[in-house]
């Protein structure tokens, strides 16, 4: 199990910090009552995945987005295009990119993530 210490986890919360810039957010209860959990994803996920040198972080974040997409997966979907347009991502883009979904990902998914994507948009006022 990793610690708050582990020098993977610092790592992660230092990329994790690039995504959600000002203070990093507190995740769900559901995650941080899981013992361990939390740090994993820090760890696993923000360190080793999105802190890999083979891609710039507003290139990861548009394909996790277009995955997310295509899995239907809506609450994630919400937080990642958050991310999206704290890296650099454009409103236009983003919903460029759902439109060439449409084909590859199915259209109900890519109507439902354009969706997703005008509320956020909204929520933030652009």
């Amino acid at each position: 199990m990793t610690s708050i210490n582990d020098p993977r986890v610092r790592k992660g919360q230092q990329v994790r910090s690039k995504a959600y810039p000002g203070k990093l957010t507190s995740r769900p209860d559901f995650v941080r009552q899981t013992d361990g959990l939390d740090e994993w994803i820090d760890s696993s996920v923000w360190g080793d995945i999105w802190g890999r040198p083979g891609l710039d972080m507003k290139t990861r974040s548009i394909a996790t987005i277009a995955a997310l997409c295509v899995l239907g997966q809506e609450p994630e979907l919400r937080n990642h295009i958050g991310v999206a347009l704290n890296l650099g991502w454009r409103k236009e883009e983003i919903s460029e990119m759902f439109m060439q979904l449409i084909f590859y990902g199915g259209g109900p998914n890519s109507l439902n993530a354009l969706r997703v994507a005008s509320e956020v948009f909204q929520e933030r006022g652009i």
